[in-house]
């Protein structure tokens, strides 16, 4: 630990004493956007924000704060709704295939058995075979043009879907874009971590995957109206296929154009601002990006116990999202209703969930040390949904279809663990790595909830239904288990800097300053986790 980088404060009492606050960053973020406290000593970083943190001590610290609040309203009016967007495209390339199938793609592509399984899955095993790669890759390149030129291809992909005759078309396709997304969602996570304060980001989380509703909904309006399409050579699922694509295409150059690598290159913000935007996320103590790969790194991620505790949530989470993403068109049907009244009757579903996934972020937002409770409690809806299901007698079909409702809640578990990769990982390395794991484990559950809808068990599926409780139930469990580990942790550090003897200042300003010295975690025994 670099004891000698900090210097004793004995006007302050001893952080040991009965009465000390235990050292937690947020209770010092206001001396540190006051100006009280001082970083130093961050010469020699690789990190891109350093010279920009350097540099925002010029400023008169009375006059920023407004000026920081400026440009966070300017980043919530430009990018924030770009971001949220995109999400909805990609969610909506993902539902494409789950439209399909209440129409004719089956039958038209000749699909016998557990091919539209394999199919469905084969977006799954693309993620899993890319997700190492586009990792480092978005660590190693600028971030937003890899992301928007994989935006372009996998607009592409999707036109190119509609072509397909048989199923080794539509698997290779749907296994490419698969590669082609791998780096979606790690993007994002990482552009909200450079740009957002830790309390800010679980809100704007939640509003990205809330797109997910949104997607949801316009996919059934799509699907509704285009099953009524009747007199083109083409298919109603080709006509979706191709408007999605479309739209994925034309959306690339407005990524493309708008959405900056790093606060350093922000076209729309003026030269101050951007100094400022770094300023002003300094408290998260993760730095703003770094392109060196650190093997140490990658062993520390292998060896820290919360790795794993998020690979557990990560597997419950990918197994609800393989079945339910592809599945919930013929789990509707399952209940009565035809084909196109199947997808309709999805709308609520999507609408559900933009109301109570922002709720959810803007009580973790609001709160200090709640984000994992709230995720738990939160994830109670979702649970309740399939309970619902599993044990509601088949004659009461609209009881089934008001839980099904509740269903898409459970991706509050989901921007659970992105917000909790992106705050508590430390190291841009470490990081990739943790979130090249998790997004394998994710993956790879997915493809297996592709098979747990036997077709012998139509239309109930009780043994899907069963599975998707357990997986909820064990991505609660998880969570909690990982936040009284961090919690832990927490307690054991700020003992340890109490028995030194540190001030609150000193310990918050060694954070800042290894931050941008790109340290891990676990290195970083002034680091503290967000509960």
């Amino acid at each position: 630990m670099p004891h000698h980088a900090v210097e004793h404060d004995n006007t302050e009492p001893a952080l040991a004493s009965k009465e000390a606050t235990p050292v937690e960053i947020h209770q010092y973020s206001d001396d540190y956007e006051n100006g009280t406290i001082e970083v130093k000593d961050i010469a020699g970083t690789n990190d891109m924000g350093a010279h920009m943190f350097t540099e925002a001590a010029n400023y008169d610290s009375p006059e920023t704060e407004h000026e920081k609040n400026i440009v966070k309203r300017r980043l919530d009016r430009t990018m924030l709704p770009i971001l949220m967007f995109s999400f909805t495209l990609q969610f909506l390339d993902k539902l494409s295939l789950n439209y399909g199938s209440a129409y004719t793609l089956v039958q038209d592509l000749n699909l016998v058995g557990t091919q539209y399984s394999t199919v469905a899955s084969a977006y799954s095993y693309g993620i899993v075979i890319w997700a190492v790669p586009a990792n480092y890759l978005i660590q190693k390149y600028p971030v937003s043009k890899y992301t928007g030129f994989m935006i372009f291809i996998w607009g592409a992909l999707i036109l190119s879907a509609a072509a397909t005759k048989n199923f080794g078309g539509i698997f290779a396709v749907r296994l490419i874009l698969g590669m082609a997304e791998a780096n979606m969602t790690p993007a994002y996570m990482l552009i909200t971590s450079m740009f957002y304060k830790r309390e800010e980001q679980p809100f704007r989380f939640f509003l990205y995957v809330a797109m997910n509703g949104v997607a949801t909904m316009l996919g059934s309006l799509f699907a509704f109206g285009l099953g009524h399409v009747n007199h083109t050579m083409l298919a109603s699922w080709q006509l979706m296929f191709l408007i999605i694509g479309a739209l994925n295409v034309v959306w690339a150059a407005v990524f493309l154009l708008l959405v900056p690598d790093t606060p350093m290159q922000t076209s729309w913000l003026t030269p101050k601002e951007r100094v400022l935007a770094v300023s002003r996320t300094s408290e998260n103590m993760i730095g703003v990006r770094g392109t060196k790969l650190k093997a140490y790194q990658v062993k520390e991620a292998l060896m820290d116990p919360k790795t794993w505790i998020m690979a557990v949530a990560g597997a419950a989470l990918g197994v609800m999202s393989g079945g339910l993403g592809n599945f919930l068109s013929a789990l509707t049907k399952g209940f009565g209703f035809t084909g196109l009244n199947a997808t309709l009757l999805q709308l609520p579903t999507g609408a559900i969930e933009v109301i109570v996934l922002p709720i959810a972020g803007w009580v973790a937002s609001r709160y200090p040390d709640v984000r994992c409770v709230t995720y738990a409690g939160f994830s109670l809806i979702a649970l309740g949904g399939f309970m619902g299901t599993r044990f509601t007698p088949h004659k009461n079909r609209w009881q089934l279809v008001g839980s099904s409702w509740l269903f898409y809640t459970s991706a509050i578990g989901s921007v659970a663990c992105y917000n909790l990769l992106a705050t508590n990982f430390a190291g841009h390395t470490k990081r990739s790595t943790v979130n090249a794991i998790w997004f394998m484990v994710w993956n790879a559950s997915s493809i297996a909830g592709t098979y747990l809808f036997f077709p012998h068990e139509a239309p109930r599926h009780l043994s899907a239904i069963t599975s998707l409780i357990v997986c909820q139930s064990a991505f609660i469990v998880s969570v909690l288990v990982l936040r009284q580990y961090m919690s832990w942790e927490n307690k054991k550090r700020d003992k340890e800097m109490a028995a030194l003897g540190l001030s609150r200042k000193a310990v918050f300003e060694e954070a800042i300053r290894l931050r941008f010295l790109d340290k891990a975690d676990i290195e970083n025994q002034y680091f503290r986790y967000g509960l």
